[in-house]
């Protein structure tokens, strides 16, 4: 997190830092508390506003947010470092780059997963989804990747879950 923090604007440093972190985060539960203690949502948030063209440090950003807020304690952290308004702006942007390619797919399942898992619970965190443009964005990604089940399924869920929050 420490190198990611110093050296955002550098694409190779923030890839395979990032990429890091997500592979221990994702490996162990304690992994993950000690990156949330260290600050880590707000370093992941500007790291990703620091090189949004790049659709992998996005995705591995979203797959850092989808699972640190899988536990309460953390969703309202993420939502005050911008996690929210970040995972929207990363899928929208995806959709409009014809860059994004194949890499495209998995970036919007981890946001729809990051913002499903941030809306938990979350009113708060429900209405800044609908607030970003998370809805239109949510619908969209449904409708670019109608015939992949798992990414139509995360979508369906996310909305359901803002919708009664």
């Amino acid at each position: 997190i420490a190198a990611i923090r110093g050296h955002a604007a550098n694409e190779r440093i923030t890839q395979h830092g990032l990429a890091l972190v997500r592979r221990l985060v994702e490996a162990s539960t304690p992994c993950a508390d000690g990156c949330a203690r260290c600050g880590s949502a707000a370093v992941i948030a500007a790291a990703m506003e620091a090189q949004p063209e790049q659709v992998i440090i996005q995705t591995h950003g979203l797959a850092l947010f989808r699972r640190l807020a899988s536990t309460d304690p953390r969703r309202m952290e993420l939502a005050l470092a911008g996690a929210v308004e970040r995972t929207v702006r990363a899928m929208t942007m995806a959709a409009t780059e014809a860059a994004a390619g194949d890499n495209d797919r998995e970036l919007q399942f981890q946001a729809a997963a990051a913002l499903h898992n941030l809306s938990i619970e979350s009113e708060k965190n429900g209405d800044r989804v609908g607030a970003a443009g998370g809805i239109a964005a949510l619908l969209q990604a449904m409708r670019r990747f109608e015939e992949d089940e798992p990414l139509v399924d995360v979508c369906c869920r996310t909305l359901h879950r803002i919708s009664y929050v």
